[in-house]
């Protein structure tokens, strides 16, 4: 690049006419294709092989070095979105057909000026095209670790070349810039280009179309290739897709026959639910009436004002009305559940334009639920995806209050791969775990299997941000800035830890990508309501995060902080972080015979709560029942009531009220005879003592017996609890609580 090029040059080696660059310091980006990588990777080291080519970069070009490139400019008349389109490829030189060639295409801000300009010089030109450019180099840093040996890896347009190659090269990969002079500058050299040719025509010399006919001639040959190549493929396929659907609609049926079976065998099993009632919530003017079970878990919900009501469990239909009758809510005219009892194991799911049915299975979620049908709102038309299942999907709607005739059965649609509904079962997450094996020891086997980690497999599946894009993720600074504790300004560009990701670092090197900072706050193993395995891999990791970080059990909120600065302490520190799930997070499954644990049950699950849990609002602890209790008062009183043999459930909700209670209010027990007790931690706060209020002036206005206690009473509660002692008579009223 030391002679400077001002007029068109016809490079012999490249096979190219090439534009005159410019000034030096103009570089322009280029929309390159995901799935150009190969070709991208094979340019790159075709340039890269040689140190000699690296010469310092242009001024402000933001890089440590360049090496200059040529690339071809060929006009895409036949692109569907912009028949304007301009491809940037590698030159002719390097083998292959345009569509081989192929790195991507001009953005569409240049083809207003340069389109016209590059398909009039390919016109009369001999060979296609070209322009200058350069590959950006940037300076290898210490997070750029090769780890040659146990980190696998696959190219990609953002890193063609892999660690070892770049450490070979002293450099770490930029992007691939384009030069060319402004298109007024161009516009004179190409149209002296274009007249010399005509003049030559004139005077018997070659034709002027004979560029353009070879430019054409090989974009039409490619296409050619890549049609009867794509032809023959969808010839041979046509031939059995016929077939394969018969297949597979004789597949879905057989497989609706035997579902139809277990279905007939489940319908005469009991159902396991006791104590079925209605509860209404609502938030910021939004109603909501759900049916719990005795254990608090949701069976299912009355879409106000006028239904349907769904269920988990269409077994519990009769049941679920009568809780519903019983809150208020009228059966309006419920069908004849005698007469529809041959309804399947799925749920409904109400959308605005249609209903969903969806199977009920083992340790699916709700929203991983496998859909057997669907009913069309507007059309008032069932759609099927087996012939068997056309009765049972009808009579489960009658049930649910419509009665649609009109059956189709078709294909179920086509969708993109979901999360296995087996990792459910655990509560992880659809993406792969793909962690660095230095960071491997930190784990136990058992409990990284849970993780489903895949250790030192990094590459093309993690999308790596720049590192400018990084510093211009608000959420990223601010949730790095929170678990280190560090301002953004002291941040800089490092490799996550865990991972290999670009990611920011403290001034302490620790530094962590947005996925590991995620995966950090519990998004990745979360708490379905169900035990198994991975129980134990939680109370591992709070043990050992208590051993490396805390002198006691943490709160959730001290999670969101790293506590040590220890680079290898830390890493373990954040691994135990991904095992231990956050209660706000928990996913149940369609249809839990449970509820998910709160923070203080997880402690004492890891026998970490001997001391309780210290927090600005109270000690968390459990009593002695196993009940969590979010106060030492609470502590005292259920284990009073538990020691004397009081039957009591915890958290019962207060009825809804348009006016006292929007937000779902809940007491802190139940007592056998529907007397709600409260235990007043606070009464001298003033936000305290107003929802206290709320609460009394709702229990007069629903004539709910209520009984409040604060800790001066705690030395009464003999007396204050005479009536339900099992000793005392069995009519309580004489010593119900004082008047409020």
């Amino acid at each position: 690049m030391a002679d400077v090029q001002t007029g068109l040059r016809f490079d012999a080696q490249a096979q190219l006419t090439v534009l005159p660059p410019g000034s030096p310091e103009r570089g322009f980006g280029f929309a390159i294709w995901d799935d150009a990588a190969p070709a991208f990777r094979r340019f790159i080291l075709s340039h890269t092989r040689d140190r000699n080519r690296i010469i310092p970069p242009p001024r402000d070009a933001g890089c440590a070095a360049i090496i200059p490139v040529l690339l071809a400019l060929v006009p895409r008349p036949d692109n569907n979105y912009d028949s304007r389109a301009i491809a940037v490829t590698a030159p002719p030189s390097h083998g292959g057909d345009v569509f081989e060639r192929h790195l991507g295409y001009l953005y569409s801000k240049w083809l207003h000026h340069m389109a016209p300009l590059i398909t009039d010089l390919t016109t009369h030109s001999p060979v296609p095209a070209g322009c200058h450019g350069y590959i950006e180099l940037h300076e290898l840093h210490e997070w750029d670790d090769p780890e040659v040996e146990d980190e696998p890896w696959t190219p990609t347009t953002d890193s063609p070349l892999t660690p070892a190659e770049e450490a070979a090269l002293g450099y770490r990969m930029g992007t691939l810039r384009l030069q060319w002079a402004w298109s007024d500058d161009l516009k004179p050299v190409i149209s002296e280009y274009i007249d010399d040719k005509i003049r030559k025509e004139h005077a018997g010399g070659p034709a002027a179309d004979a560029g353009r006919g070879l430019a054409e001639t090989e974009v039409r040959q490619a296409h050619l290739a890549r049609r009867d190549t794509r032809l023959r493929t969808a010839q041979a396929a046509q031939a059995t897709t016929n077939n394969a659907r018969s297949q597979a609609r004789a597949a879905r049926d057989a497989a609706a026959v035997a579902q139809n079976a277990i279905w007939a065998t489940w319908r005469r099993e009991p159902h396991g639910r006791h104590g079925i009632t209605a509860v209404s919530s609502g938030i910021f003017g939004s109603r909501h009436v759900l049916l719990l079970d005795g254990q608090a878990a949701e069976i299912g919900q009355w879409h106000v004002p006028h239904g349907p009501l769904t269920l988990v469990d269409e077994r519990l239909r009769a049941a679920a009305l009568g809780a519903l009758e019983a809150h208020g809510i009228s059966r309006h005219s419920s069908p004849d559940l005698d007469d529809l009892a041959d309804f399947p194991n799925a749920t409904v799911s109400i959308r605005e334009s249609s209903w969903s049915v969806r199977v009920i299975e083992a340790d699916h979620a709700p929203d991983q639920l496998r859909e057997i049908a669907r009913y069309d709102l507007a059309t008032e038309v069932v759609m099927v995806y087996a012939r068997p299942h056309r009765e049972p999907v009808q009579t489960l709607l009658r049930r649910h209050g419509v009665d649609a005739d009109t059956v189709w059965s078709i294909d179920p649609p086509v969708k993109s791969d979901r999360q296995d509904p087996t990792d459910l079962e655990r509560g992880t997450q659809p993406v792969q775990l793909r962690l660095r094996n230095r960071v491997r020891g930190h784990l136990p086997p058992e409990h990284a299997e849970v993780l489903g980690i895949q250790w030192g497999k990094l590459g093309a599946s993690i999308h790596r941000s720049t590192h400018k894009e990084l510093r211009a993720n608000t959420y990223y600074l601010r949730e790095l800035g929170t678990l280190l504790g560090v301002n953004a300004a002291t941040l800089r560009p490092a490799r996550c830890r865990l991972c290999h990701n670009n990611a920011l670092a403290s001034p302490d090197g620790l530094a962590y990508c947005f996925a590991c900072v995620r995966w950090a706050q519990g998004r990745w193993l979360r708490d379905n309501g169900t035990d198994g395995p991975w129980i134990e891999s939680v109370v591992w990791a709070l043990r050992r995060v208590v051993e490396l970080e805390f002198s006691g059990p943490p709160s959730v909120a001290q999670l969101n902080r790293l506590h040590v600065s220890d680079p290898d302490i830390a890493d373990a520190a954040m691994l135990c972080r991904f095992l231990i799930p956050r209660p706000a997070l928990a996913t149940l499954r369609a249809r839990s015979y449970g509820t998910a644990r709160s923070w203080a049950q997880w402690l004492h699950l890891a026998d970490l709560l001997e001391g309780g849990l210290r927090t600005s609002r109270g000690t968390i602890t459990v009593a002695t029942d196993g009940h969590p209790c979010r106060s030492m008062l609470e502590r005292h009183v259920d284990d009073f009531l538990h020691h004397s043999g009081i039957a009591h459930d915890i958290e019962p909700a207060y009825p809804r009220h348009p006016d006292l209670n929007t937000t779902g209010l809940r007491a802190d027990w139940l007592l056998h005879d529907s007397t709600y007790v409260e235990a007043l931690g606070m009464p001298d706060e003033p936000a305290y003592a107003a929802k206290v209020a709320r609460k009394r002036e709702l229990a007069r206005h629903t004539g709910i017996p209520l009984l409040t206690l604060t800790a001066e009473d705690l030395n009464r509660l003999p007396e204050i609890f005479a009536a339900w002692l099992p000793a005392a008579p069995a009519t309580g009223g004489a010593t119900t609580p004082a008047p409020f």
